[in-house]
C-alpha cells in the first residue's frame, strides 16, 4: 500500500549484478526465475490486498456501527511500526517472508472464524485486531520481498506486488458484489454467508501463495544463503574493501536514522509536490470510502458498488498517468522568477485541482447530512461523483510523487553561488526521494485515518440526534427513526 515506493527503491538500491564466475554455479538466470516464478509477486500482492468492503457486512452481522475506519487506523499503525522495524532495526530474508505469509494465511482464517461464530463488540475488536496484524505482516513481506527480488528476480518484478494491491480489492469487491446477488443480503443469516465466503476467498488465494513460495524457498533458498556468506568476506578481496564492503552494506540504527534526516533536508526544494502528497492521500483516505459513501444515507449496495468503482476508476488513472513526463525544462522559467515560484507556478493547476477536489468532495458530505441539496443524496450521483474523484486521485498522487525527483533533476543542472550544483546527481538518483514520500506517505495516513474515524464519530452522532431525524423524515418516520426518537426522549 502505502510503502511501495519506498519498497521499489529498496529493491534496487540492494539489487546488483550477477558476478560472470558465478553463471556456471547458479542453474538459473534472474531474468529465467521473473518469468517462471515472478506472478508469485503478483499473487502476494493480492492475498495483502486490504478489504474494507467486508464492513458493510460485519455491521449487520455483529449488530454494531461500521468500523472500516477503525480497521484502517489499526492497519495504518501496525504497518508504521513494523515498516520503522524493518528498516532500522533488522536484517530481513528469504524465511522472513515465508513465515509471514504463513502467518498471513492464520490471520485472514482468524477472519474466517469470527464471521462463522461472532457476534458483537468481541467479533468487531478481533476483526480490527486482524487488519492490525496484516499491516505489520505486510511490512515484513515487502521488505523481505526487496532482499529476495534483489538476489533472484530482475527488479522490475518488484512493482507486481504493488500491481495486486489494487487487483486484490477489485477481485476481492467484485466477489462480494456476487455473491450479494447469488446467495442474497435479506437475512442475518445470509450476510454472515457472505461474509465467510469473501474472507475464505481471501484465504484460499493466500494459502496458493504460502505454497508457492515455501515450494520456492525449499529449492532456491540455499542459493540466496550462499550469496549471503560470499558477501560476508570474499577471500580474493583485501581487508580494507572488506571492511569497507561491510560498513556500506550494514549500517547501525544510528547511521540508518541519519542517513533518513539528511534526506529530508533536500524536501525543502520539493516541498509544492510534497504538499500534493499530502493532501491526495487528505482526499482519498479521509473521504473514500469511511464517509463517502459508507456513511450516507444510501442503500448497501450502492455502497458496495462505489467503493469498487473507486478502486478501479482510481487503478486505470494511475496505469494511465505513470507514463506522463515530469521533466522540467529550465529554458521555460522567467528571468525575474526564483526557482521556488517558477516550480510553484507551473504546479498551481495541480494545486487547483487539489483544493477543487477536496472541496467538492466536503461539499457532498456536508450536502448529504444537510439535506440541503436532493441531488447530493441521489446513488447514480454518487456514483458518478466518486468515480470523478478515483480518476482525480490516481492522477494528482502519482503526478505528486513522480514529480519530487524530477524538482531534483532540474536543481542538479542549476548552479549555487560557488558555480556548484545545488543538488548533486547521487541525491537526485539516490533512494531519499522514495524515503522521504513514504515516510511522510505513512504518517499522514495513519494521521487522516484517525482524523477520519473522529469525524465519522461525530456525524454518527449528528445522524442520532432529533434535528437530524425530523429533518429528513420529511413527515414519513420510518420504524428505525420512531425508535431512534423513543430513545432521544428517554435519555
Amino acid at each position: 500500500m502505502a510503502i511501495s515506493t519506498f519498497g521499489l527503491r529498496m529493491a534496487i538500491r540492494l539489487s546488483r549484478p550477477v558476478p560472470k564466475e558465478e553463471k556456471s554455479e547458479v542453474p538459473f538466470s534472474r531474468k529465467q526465475m521473473s518469468g517462471t516464478h515472478g506472478y508469485l509477486f503478483l499473487l502476494m500482492g493480492i492475498s495483502m490486498a486490504t478489504n474494507l468492503n467486508t464492513s458493510l457486512l460485519t455491521e449487520k452481522v455483529f449488530r454494531c456501527q461500521n468500523f472500516a475506519n477503525k480497521c484502517l487506523v489499526a492497519y495504518m499503525f501496525f504497518i508504521s511500526v513494523a515498516s520503522f522495524v524493518a528498516l532500522f532495526l533488522c536484517e530481513l530474508d528469504f524465511s522472513t517472508m515465508v513465515m509471514s505469509e504463513w502467518m498471513l494465511v492464520t490471520s485472514h482464517s482468524m477472519h474466517v472464524l469470527v464471521g462463522m461464530f461472532g457476534n458483537g463488540m468481541m467479533a468487531r475488536n478481533l476483526f480490527i485486531l486482524g487488519y492490525g496484524i496484516n499491516g505489520a505482516l505486510e511490512a515484513f513481506i515487502c521488505f523481505s520481498a526487496a532482499t529476495v527480488i534483489s538476489k533472484l528476480f530482475l527488479n522490475s518484478t518488484y512493482s507486481l506486488i504493488y500491481t495486486g494491491f489494487p487487483a486484490g480489492s477489485i477481485f476481492l469487491g467484485t466477489t462480494q458484489t456476487i455473491l450479494n446477488r447469488v446467495v442474497g443480503t435479506s437475512t442475518i443469516s445470509q450476510m454472515r454467508k457472505n461474509l465467510v465466503l469473501c474472507h475464505g476467498s481471501h484465504v484460499v488465494l493466500s494459502t496458493i501463495a504460502y505454497l508457492w513460495v515455501t515450494l520456492l524457498y525449499i529449492k532456491y533458498g540455499h542459493f540466496v544463503k550462499e550469496d549471503d556468506k560470499k558477501d560476508e568476506g570474499e577471500e580474493n578481496k583485501t581487508e580494507d574493501e572488506k571492511k569497507s564492503e561491510s560498513e556500506n552494506k550494514k549500517l547501525s540504527v544510528g547511521q540508518k536514522i541519519l542517513q533518513t534526516i539528511e534526506s529530508f533536508k533536500y524536501a525543502r526544494y520539493y516541498y509544492s509536490r510534497l504538499i500534493l502528497v499530502v493532501c491526495a492521500y487528505l482526499l482519498r483516505y479521509f473521504f473514500f470510502p469511511c464517509l463517502i459513501p459508507f456513511v450516507l444515507d444510501i442503500p448497501h449496495h450502492i455502497k458496495l458498488i462505489g467503493s469498487l468503482s473507486l478502486t478501479i476508476s482510481e487503478f486505470i488513472s494511475k496505469l494511465n498517468t505513470v507514463g506522463v513526463n515530469e521533466a522540467i525544462n529550465p529554458s521555460e522559467k522567467d528571468p525575474s522568477q526564483s526557482h521556488d515560484v517558477f516550480l510553484l507556478m507551473r504546479d498551481a493547476y495541480l494545486h487547483f485541482a487539489m483544493l477543487a477536489s477536496i472541496g467538492s468532495s466536503s461539499f457532498v458530505l456536508w450536502s448529504s447530512l444537510t439535506g440541503r441539496y436532493h441531488f447530493s443524496k441521489s446513488p447514480i450521483f454518487i456514483l458518478c461523483f466518486i468515480l470523478a474523484m478515483g480518476i482525480s486521485y490516481g492522477y494528482l498522487s502519482t503526478r505528486s510523487i513522480n514529480g519530487c525527483k524530477s524538482v531534483l533533476d532540474y536543481y542538479t543542472k542549476q548552479l549555487d553561488e560557488n558555480g556548484e550544483p545545488v543538488v548533486e546527481e547521487k541525491v537526485a538518483n539516490g533512494p531519499g526521494v522514495s524515503d522521504v514520500a513514504t515516510l511522510t506517505i505513512n504518517v499522514a495516513v495513519l494521521f487522516i485515518s484517525v482524523f477520519s474515524d473522529t469525524t465519522e464519530g461525530l456525524i454518527l452522532k449528528y445522524k442520532g440526534s432529533r434535528a437530524y431525524i425530523l429533518n429528513n423524515s420529511k413527515g414519513d418516520l420510518s420504524i428505525k427513526a420512531v425508535d431512534a426518537l423513543l430513545m432521544q426522549f428517554k435519555s
